[in-house]
């Protein structure tokens, strides 16, 4: 995953639903992503200590980080999610909240990490395709 790209994170998972609903939900996303042309990954994400499949949006540019913005925002109210993380290209991180409201909140910069290191919180990325591992501090 390049560190260096703007990056907007989104899932389709619920912890309070059965696995066989939030891969329904997943498909369904992932189909709105590839008819709108997007440049994404999937990733294996961790969020208060609950596995879920997620969406890695990509962007070298503003228009296009834009258009990942709306389109996650979308994608997570249709399905309930409490927040998208965003990551700048210089390694912010900021969780957008939808619940109550919506707010913004910095939470730190996004690196890689070691597996130990990563799997000892309760929030991280492994993309399964390196088998790297992310977290925000």
């Amino acid at each position: 995953m390049n560190i260096q790209s703007n990056k907007v994170f989104v899932s389709a998972f619920r912890s309070i639903q059965s696995e066989h609903l939030n891969r329904l939900n997943h498909a369904e996303a992932r189909n709105v992503l590839i008819r709108g042309g997007f440049n994404f990954k999937v990733v294996e994400g961790v969020y208060k200590g609950v596995k879920e499949l997620s969406f890695v949006l990509f962007a070298d540019n503003v228009d296009t980080h834009t258009m990942n913005m709306t389109e996650a925002l979308n994608i997570a109210r249709r399905f309930g999610q409490e927040s998208i993380l965003e990551v700048h290209n210089d390694g912010a991180a900021e969780l957008h909240y939808l619940d109550n409201g919506y707010r913004v909140e910095r939470i730190g910069r996004f690196r890689g990490a070691s597996e130990q290191d990563a799997v000892n919180r309760d929030a991280y990325t492994r993309d399964p395709v390196s088998g790297a591992y992310f977290v925000v501090e």
